[in-house]
């Protein structure tokens, strides 16, 4: 339910769970229940799947990822103390003794320290994991949710990387740029139009005006780089189709691969560049 359809119950406690003649559950009293978006629900998915794998440092930047900053942010110093918090749940200790709603609280609680909260939604979830956790030892002991989920979580893992969902996100990406390069011919004769009216002012302080232009060539970069990622994937899912180049794996081309994979170093220096990675050595 979360992981197919994003959806939730925020108040699963026994009295709200029947269980059907069939074997189905049925859940009563929808009143407090959640919906994740798709690019949410894969982040819960990474989070999963890094608990499985016991990939703290995943783990880290996926709850980092999803955060809202209230402040300024030592990324080390959050990393430092979500990974120390997650050894405490995860390493050496059996999957079915994992107690994963206890450690995403005090995940939670952890980023506080650090100016940095977690979505509303996100927080009611993880309210809502721990109260199934607790339904599902207490009807079931014997029972590691967690291994049951291990093949489902690294099937839709793989999934996100197959070739009809990489083309799908090349082609959403291709409409998004499409449609800001679209708009420049328009933005940019009004804001001319404004700046010669005298409608625009700008204020500058000599001492800011060697940051502003690193910050305008940063963005200058970003831009560079988005746009040469978007090239790379658009070209590795065109040569799906093209005939008689060398096959790697899946029936795609190496040369396929090798676009990705160019797209992916982009992607990753621009997402460093934002803060959303961690610098190198970090």
């Amino acid at each position: 339910m979360l992981f197919v359809d994003g959806f939730f119950h925020g108040d699963l406690h026994p009295g709200n769970v029947l269980l059907m003649t069939d074997g189905r559950l049925g859940l009563l009293d929808c009143g407090m229940v959640g919906r994740l978006a798709p690019s949410r629900k894969e982040k819960i998915i990474d989070i999963i799947h890094a608990v499985i794998n016991e990939d703290l440092e995943l783990l880290a930047r996926t709850f980092y990822s999803l955060a809202i900053a209230q402040g300024p942010v030592d990324y080390a110093a959050f990393e430092n103390d979500c990974i120390s918090i997650a050894e405490q749940y995860l390493v050496g200790v059996p999957l079915a003794q994992i107690q994963i709603g206890e450690l995403f609280q005090q995940l939670v609680e952890g980023a506080a320290r650090h100016n940095v909260r977690m979505p509303t939604d996100f927080t009611m979830m993880f309210k809502a994991i721990i109260t199934t956790e607790g339904l599902a030892k207490a009807i079931a002991p014997d029972v590691d949710p967690i291994e049951l989920a291990r093949p489902f979580i690294t099937q839709m893992v793989t999934e996100r990387y197959s070739p009809d969902r990489l083309k799908q996100q090349a082609i959403r990406d291709l409409v998004a740029f499409s449609s800001m390069a679209r708009s420049i011919p328009v933005s940019v004769p009004v804001l001319l139009d404004e700046l010669q009216a005298g409608k625009l002012r700008f204020g500058v302080a000599p001492e800011t005006l060697e940051l502003q232009h690193r910050a305008s060539d940063l963005r200058v970069g970003r831009s560079i780089r988005a746009a040469l990622s978007i090239t790379l994937i658009i070209c590795g899912t065109v040569v799906i189709g093209v005939a008689g180049l060398p096959i790697a794996v899946w029936g795609i081309p190496w040369l396929s691969f090798v676009f990705w994979g160019l797209a992916l170093l982009f992607n990753a220096t621009l997402l460093r560049s934002k803060g959303i990675l961690p610098p190198q050595g970090s």
